[in-house]
């Protein structure tokens, strides 16, 4: 028999997770984490060829760290090392991995803080991501498979430097007739000047580049209950 007190959600280290979507962090709650944790989560979800990472919150102690690796332990190949307040920004686009594994492993040192929450979605994308990285690649998550129905995602293009423009080009589009939408915007908020949409036309389908002048952009992604 085991049992944990003061930290919700059950052991703090060799957890192993298979759901398609999951949320976990210190095991704090709303206060601070404990000092001297030793935490890890091995995210193995069935049959899903990607994994998006989404950091919701994070603040931790210097003498405290978070570590990604894409692997299942800590051999993996190293993704991030995380501590401080180098992700200060909420729901921050960690990464976009394939599977089969990701290890993920917390320590914590004399000093306290209120620690993190970080999610991942397996097999499609965040509901609001952002990218703060000033060039990279994301993606609707659904890898080689067909994308989910009914998924509403949103990025945030905010780069952590200023830049004076943007180019953004997709490699491909996997179309259907069931009523998906890609949508870029030219600004911080899905009022601002439209430089790129595609709807469902039934193929795949490329596009000349699209640039923001604005510095920020807003990219949305829907897709409706059917192919």
């Amino acid at each position: 028999m085991n049992y944990f007190s003061n930290y919700p959600g059950g052991a703090c280290s060799g957890n192993r997770v298979f759901r398609s979507h999951w949320t976990f962090g210190d095991q704090s709650g709303s206060g601070d984490y404990l000092p001297n944790l030793s935490c890890s989560w091995t995210v193995l979800p069935v049959c899903e060829p990607l994994l998006v990472f989404v950091m919701n919150s994070f603040s931790l102690a210097d003498d405290s760290w978070l570590a990604v690796f894409h692997g299942s332990d800590g051999t993996g190949t190293l993704i991030g090392n995380y501590t401080g307040e180098s992700l200060s920004t909420p729901n921050m686009l960690v990464a976009e991995l394939s599977g089969p594994a990701v290890f993920v492993q917390f320590q914590s040192g004399a000093e306290v803080a209120p620690g993190f929450s970080l999610s991942y979605y397996a097999g499609f994308c965040a509901p609001a991501a952002v990218v703060t990285a000033p060039s990279g690649t994301f993606s609707d998550g659904s890898g080689g498979s067909n994308f989910q129905l009914n998924i509403n995602c949103q990025w945030s293009f905010s780069p952590n430097t200023p830049v004076e423009s943007t180019v953004f080009f997709l490699d491909s589009y996997g179309n259907t007739n069931g009523g998906s939408q890609l949508t870029v915007y030219d600004g911080q908020s899905t009022v601002a000047p439209v430089i790129m949409s595609v709807s469902s036309g039934g193929s795949e389908i490329s596009w000349s580049p699209s640039i923001s002048t604005s510095g920020h952009a807003v990219i949305t992604w829907s897709t409706a209950s059917q192919y």
